[in-house]
Order: C-alpha cells, then structure tokens, then sequence
C-alpha cells in the first residue's frame, strides 16, 4: 500500500519545464545514444592527440637501402631498429638489370626473417655469408631519418616518404600517401571539422537572431528592409562565393590558418537568414499576447522586452535549429574540402582525408586511408540529427507527459 502511495505522489509532483525537457530527452535512446557517441567523438578529437605520440604534421620515412648483418647490429645499438624488426633476404641475380644503371641490382627475396636471426646466424646455411638485407615494414621519423644520415648508415637518396603503408602496431591505421599517420590526423582532422561547425553556428545564430528579433518586434519599415536583405542574402550561391574567395585568398598567398577562419566567417555570413526568418516568424505569434502588452503597460524598454521575455521563449527552436545546423555546417566544410576548396594541407579535416579517394588506387588498395574518416563524418552528422531531433520532442509542448 505504501509503494502504491509514494508511486502516485512521484507521478503527481510537480516539475519545472526544465526538469520536463530533460526527462523527455532521456527518454529517448536514439537521442542518447547520440550524445554517448558526440561525447566519445569530441574527447577522442580534443583530448586523444595529448597522448599520441605523434604530431600532426609529422611525416615518416622509410630507407630504400640493404644492410648486412654487421650492420644491423649497430642499428640494434644504437637503438634505432630491435632484434624483433622484420627483413627481407636480397641477392644479385646476374640477369636483373637496371634500366638505369644498366648493371646488376639488388633483388628482395620472398622470405622474410627478423634481425635477430640475421644477427645470430640461423637463417638457412646456402645464403650467401655476406648476404645483405632490407628493413621490411619499418618507419623513421624526421629527426631519426636525419640523424641516419648523418652517421652514414644511408643517404636522402634512398630515403622515401613511408606512404601508404597497411595497419600495424606503430601506426594504428597506417600511413597516408604524404606520410602521416592516419590515426593522428583523424583526431586533429575531428578538431577542426568541429570547431567550424561550432563557430559557423555561433555566427550565423549572433547575426540571425538580432536582426530576425528586431525585424518581428519593430515590424513596419524596419520589418521590411531587414528581410529585403534576407531575400537578397538567400539568392547568394554559396559555393560559387567559396569558390571566388578561396581562388582570391590563394592569388594573395594568405596563410593557411588564415583561411581557415575566412571560411568560418563566410559559411556562417551565408547562413543566417534561415535562423532571422524563424525568429522574427515566432516573435510576431508572440509579441500580442498577454504577457508581452503586460511589459509594454508597465514600461519595459523594448531592448530588455526582446531579449529578456521574447527570446527565451523563441529559445527551443534554436536550440534545435543549432544542433542541427552544426550537422550541416560540418557536412559543407567536408564536401568542400573535399573538393579543393576548403581547408588545405597542411592542416587536417576529415572531408580532406577523404580526398584522397580521388585516387583509384587508394580507394581499393588503401581503405584504411579514406574509410576512417568517412565512417567519423557518418557518425558524428547521426549523432548530431539524433540529438537534435530528441531536443525537437522534448521542447515540444504537445508532447505527454
């Protein structure tokens, strides 16, 4: 009887709005599970490269060069290789020739071995005892490479960007076609792609819901002149704008970090007007009712009428419309990356990871390259539209309780 009592007397509380918004919103799992994967997106894009041990415009390398066993053991003292660094045997065929050198050239055997065993002599007897060997699947960074060099064990003749090479232990992706680890880049790509969405709402929310609050208030002539220019701004094509920019940031040599924020700046210049025509549109059913001629009978300065009573009711719908938008914002920076007219290189985005699909070899041979942030752009937009349309349904006052 009393577990009847106390669940009759939970039902019949009472709750503040907020409390109800948020109860809704739990209620919804895909709405939850979207929020689980931003927050996993978001932690492995800005706190993940902490513990990388790589930089985001660090390149590796890998030696084109043979050692042989005397060799190999100095690199293992030296501790640029270990024992466990896998090999390939080489041997002179007297029929191989290069075509440039027109002499006998070192041919990779099929077998691969370790250092340790070329070291402790246990590879097969009939090799030749002076048999020389090339490091199999191996990566140097800048510093490393340099100082190879430096002591002689090669020349930056022989030395070649470690590209495209598959998934192993070192690099967790592997390697894209300029030498960089793809695990890397994807989360300093994800840092960018978020903080353009982010801030392209933020400006495009600043600008839209000033002149769409003051257009639905004032009315009239101001009301007029204000979606004049949003009905101007609407006929603008956005991707012939980028376009013309980016050829003219490019024709006056303007910094990479630059552009990144004149990108920002125009995606969100020619996303406002969406945002002013939903407020001023919910501000004008809402500047006649009873609690808005209440403030203007008691004297309330319009400014503090718009921003402090008729606002935060408009704020639901831009909560949502901001969500929403960030999926959006997101989406165009990655197809315009993507198309050469985005961020540039050196700097990371997921829509420029996955330029290197262009390429026909890469998109079969190398998925590794362009899967991965593929597969984070899908995931984070689903995440997004998830959590946008949870917050659409619990500020929705129609919904039951």
């Amino acid at each position: 009887m009393n577990e009847k009592v106390n669940e009759q007397g939970a039902e019949n509380q009472v709750v503040s709005p907020s409390q109800l918004v948020i109860r809704r919103f739990l209620r919804s799992k895909l709405a939850v599970f979207g929020v689980c994967i931003l927050v996993v997106i978001t932690l492995f894009s800005v706190v993940g490269p902490i513990f990388v041990p790589y930089g985001e415009y660090e390149q590796f390398f890998a030696i084109e060069t043979s050692y042989d066993a005397k060799t190999l053991q100095a690199l293992v003292d030296r501790g640029t290789i270990d024992m466990d660094t896998q090999i390939n045997t080489l041997h002179k065929e007297k029929n191989v020739q290069s075509k440039i050198l027109k002499s006998e050239v070192d041919v990779p055997g099929k077998e691969i071995y370790t250092v340790g065993q070329a070291i402790e002599g246990v590879i097969p007897a009939d090799k030749d005892p002076e048999q020389r060997y090339r490091l199999y699947n191996v990566s140097f960074q800048d510093k490393e490479k340099k100082e190879l060099v430096q002591d002689g064990f090669t020349t930056d003749k022989e030395i070649l960007l470690y590209s495209q090479k598959p998934i192993s232990s070192d690099h967790l992706l592997g390697t894209d076609k300029d030498g960089n680890d793809v695990f890397t880049r994807l989360m300093y790509g994800g840092r960018i792609s978020l903080m353009i969405g982010l801030i392209c709402v933020l400006i495009e929310l600043l600008i839209g819901v000033t002149l769409g609050g003051i257009a639905g208030y004032c009315g009239g002539i101001i009301d007029a002149i204000i979606m004049r220019i949003v009905d101007i701004m609407n006929s603008i094509p956005t991707f012939p704008v980028i376009i013309l920019i980016n050829s003219g940031m490019r024709a006056m040599e303007i910094a990479e970090d630059m552009k990144i924020f004149v990108l920002m700046l125009v995606i969100g210049l020619l996303s406002w007007p969406g945002v002013a025509r939903m407020v001023r549109g919910q501000i004008l059913s809402l500047r006649e009712q009873e609690f808005m001629v209440a403030t203007e009978a008691t004297g309330i300065k319009p400014s503090r009428r718009i921003f402090r009573h008729l606002l935060p009711n408009v704020m639901p719908q831009l909560i949502v419309s901001a969500t929403l938008g960030v999926g959006s914002v997101i989406l165009l920076e990655s197809a315009l990356s993507f198309l050469g007219l985005g961020v540039s290189t050196p700097y990371s985005t997921w829509g420029i990871m996955i330029n290197s699909v262009t390429d026909q070899n890469i998109m079969m041979n190398c998925l590794n390259v362009w899967v991965p942030p593929g597969l984070a752009i899908l995931f984070t937009v689903m995440a997004i539209n998830f959590v946008g349309d949870g917050l659409r349904d619990a500020f929705d006052p129609k919904m039951k309780r």
